[in-house]
């Protein structure tokens, strides 16, 4: 299934006019009530805004709104705010209505029919505005999506999206995978649907991206603050007191621990969808997960990473897989078209089979593919891939493995080099464990360290489970890990 980038639409789950009259028409039936609002207005986006944002019960916030909207309507229509005023504020009968604006009692109803269709649209104005405004905003803190069409998200959203939409849990969810494998752009894609929602009351995304890999294969470096002033975890923290607490003085001498408070605060007053992107480190999603847990809920967060979290069972994990070798198709015709490569986007499945047998489903890789089509014949680009002839698929694979590579020990790298050696299906355990010269516990174990770096997939069938690598991997071990 392919799924293109959402447009703008600030009407996605707006109200109807008649839907805001049924509310305005409560709120002034009400409007001298003791009691708390009923539940007709949290329908109103301004409404749950305002009450996050006043210190007022739900009846004065309600009657506020309904006062703001009668003013404005004064201006324009003063038949109808008068009507507004003296029944509904002032609480004169209809029939004392009719005879003191001199009109029947028949049609003194069809002023009250207008007024509240004319407050309706005032208030449903307001709605609108306050969307588009918010909307903006949230969209302005995330990159510029790196996807024109998302690939293989049937499956993805189906699972993911009823789980951010909740109020309940999960409250922690980790998209993880190898590098390249579509993390940030699920993340992005997850976080656009929730604006187009407007369900969470703020919307925030931070990268901690150290580097990127560009386009035309130039891996460029990212600092997202300077490493050398604060821990790690501090300066997420700083990073999500920048965005979503702008005005807060965050001076430079500021504790934690006055940080760990103002974001507690923020998140447990309010329902926040906040994104951390591309934490890479171990030792720093280790060490921010229990701050994360102290702000979570009602707000929700999205993190990913090319990690795994084994022990943390509070984190709903998510593992992204490769595409499959149609939707690999789909997005390398794609690319091909945008990029005006009319005889890419021509071949059929069997002539690209074989850079689905080199890199596999990884959409960075495919996408790499069809950019070095502009300079290259593909035989000549699946040649450079198997044996990284070039700059660019040197630096696909250093921007991919590199990180992961460097954290293996030596028993854990003879392990990872045995791989491809493996069913392309996978291999049970027993079977990897006889082509060792270790125990079938020193195998586990490194087999585990593996799959947490994503490294490994891990199949879980019984009454063995198998372990396999992606096409990509298998193709970066034969060719390319030898010389690391």
């Amino acid at each position: 299934m392919t799924v293109a980038n959402s447009p703008t639409n600030p009407d996605v789950v707006a109200l109807t006019v008649e839907e805001v009259s049924a509310i305005v028409e409560e709120i002034l039936n009400d409007y001298h009530a003791s009691t708390e609002v009923g539940s007709a207005p949290q329908a109103l986006y301004i409404f749950q805004q305002s009450q996050q944002q006043e210190d007022r019960t739900g009846r004065q916030v309600a009657n506020r709104l309904i006062h703001d909207a009668w003013k404005q309507l004064k201006e324009t229509h003063v038949e109808e705010a008068s009507f507004v005023e003296k029944r509904f504020f002032d609480k004169e009968s209809m029939r004392n209505l009719a005879h003191s604006m001199h009109v029947s009692e028949g049609h003194i109803y069809n002023i009250r029919r207008r007024a509240l269709g004319l407050l309706a649209q005032i208030l449903l104005e307001q709605e609108r505005s306050a969307r588009a405004e918010n909307q903006a905003k949230w969209r302005n803190r995330l990159n510029r999506a790196s996807y024109h069409t998302l690939f293989g998200l049937e499956t993805r959203q189906q699972e993911l999206l009823p789980r951010v939409t909740s109020i309940e849990a999960p409250w922690l969810i980790i998209i993880e995978g190898i590098g390249g494998i579509g993390k940030t752009s699920l993340a992005d894609w997850l976080a656009r649907q929730m604006i187009e929602r407007c369900e969470y009351d703020d919307i925030g995304w931070i990268s901690v991206q150290s580097n990127e890999l560009l386009p035309q294969g130039t891996i460029v470096q990212r600092p997202f603050n300077n490493p050398g002033q604060h821990p790690e975890c501090e300066r997420v923290m700083r990073l999500l007191v920048a965005q979503l607490l702008p005005d807060f003085p965050l001076t430079p001498d500021i504790s934690s621990e006055q940080l760990v408070r103002v974001l507690e605060e923020r998140f447990s007053r309010s329902r926040h969808l906040v994104v951390i992107d591309n934490l890479e480190s171990l030792s720093t999603l280790e060490r921010l997960l229990p701050l994360l847990e102290r702000f979570a809920n009602p707000s929700k967060f999205i993190l990913t990473s090319r990690q795994r979290l084994p022990t943390a069972t509070t984190v709903y994990r998510y593992v992204v897989t490769q595409l499959s070798a149609a939707e690999s198709f789909d997005l390398l015709r794609s690319e091909a078209e945008l990029g005006g490569l009319r005889e890419i986007a021509a071949l059929n499945d069997e002539q690209l089979l074989p850079i689905y047998q080199a890199v596999g489903g990884n959409p960075l890789a495919l996408r790499l593919v069809v950019g070095l089509g502009h300079t290259q014949s593909i035989s000549t680009i699946i040649t450079s891939l198997k044996e990284a002839l070039t700059s660019k698929i040197d630096e696909l694979y250093r921007y991919i493995f590199w990180q992961s590579w460097q954290q293996l020990d030596e028993m854990t790298k003879e392990i990872f080099i045995y791989m491809p050696l493996t069913n392309i299906e996978g291999d049970p355990l027993s079977i990897i464990v006889d082509a060792q010269e270790c125990s079938r516990a020193v195998v586990q174990s490194e087999l585990d360290r593996l799959v947490d770096l994503n490294l490994v997939n891990v199949h879980r069938a019984e009454p063995e489970y198998r372990y396999s690598i992606h096409s990509l991997t298998r193709t970066f071990l034969l060719n390319d890990a030898i010389r690391w």
